[in-house]
């Protein structure tokens, strides 16, 4: 089997691996946030998507969207720490990343949660 291409990298400051691994050990997380701080801190530590994805017991598919949606949100992450931002705050910012709902584009940025076609009403 011939590996595949090398998955992107994710490059943590010390202040979000302590936070990462914060909301690991925070007993009233989430098994899935937990997951989900697994993959971002194995993607971080080097791990390919087929090793993360068979040592976390989850789909690759699952394990490069993580990855994705982490890279996707870091700069604003980085940005906010290096303003300052105090260390909830920061663990707040790291929580929407790992929520459920993926980012919605639209024309001012990201916004957390799902699209709703006008079409769609109240449904």
């Amino acid at each position: 089997m011939m590996p595949g291409p090398k998955p992107l990298s994710v490059i943590l400051s010390d202040k979000q691996r302590a936070l990462l691994e914060r909301l690991k050990r925070r007993q009233t997380s989430p098994q899935r946030l937990v997951r989900r701080v697994d993959t971002i801190l194995a993607a971080a530590d080097g791990a390919n998507n087929e090793s993360m994805a068979h040592q976390l017991g989850l789909n690759r598919t699952t394990v490069w969207t993580w990855r994705q949606r982490w890279r996707a949100g870091a700069a604003a992450l980085d940005a906010a720490e290096a303003a300052g931002d105090a260390d909830k705050a920061l663990l707040a910012r790291i929580e929407a990343m790992l929520d459920d709902a993926p980012p919605v584009r639209f024309a001012g940025g990201l916004q957390r949660g799902t699209a709703r076609p006008d079409h769609l009403g109240g449904l």
